[in-house]
């Protein structure tokens, strides 16, 4: 099991961030700790009071950076509504909050992954 990252991932942020549509991550980044961890079933997970994000690290480097693009996602909605409306989200409408970050991690795992593609097919 990986207990730490084996890659950097602050290049793929900042290329990610650039996209349009994906400012919000930038911001996110520079204002939240990610931390790779390794005691939890658990892929990852936003502490709001420490603005903190622990990953879990996985063997696929796309899926662990989308992983880390769906806590930021949850740091930027804390961030937007104010810590005591993202928790009052997070009780109480986990599905739709879930399902925004979940949207933005598949984006973002596909985004990482393309270049692979084309390297593995040739």
């Amino acid at each position: 099991m990986k207990t730490d990252f084996t890659h950097d991932y602050r290049k793929e942020i900042e290329k990610y961030a650039a996209i349009d549509g994906n400012g919000w991550l930038a911001e996110a980044f520079s204002r939240t700790t990610v931390l790779a961890y390794g005691f939890s079933r658990i892929c990852g997970v936003y502490l709001p009071f420490l603005r903190l994000a622990l990953i879990k690290p996985d063997e696929c480097e796309a899926v662990e950076f989308g992983t880390i693009v769906h806590e930021l996602r949850h740091a930027w909605q804390c961030r937007t509504w104010g810590i005591t409306k993202y928790l009052f989200k997070k009780a109480f409408q986990r599905r739709k909050i879930e399902a925004d970050a979940e949207a933005e991690e598949l984006k973002a795992v596909e985004w990482y992954a393309a270049p692979l593609a084309v390297y593995t097919a040739v």
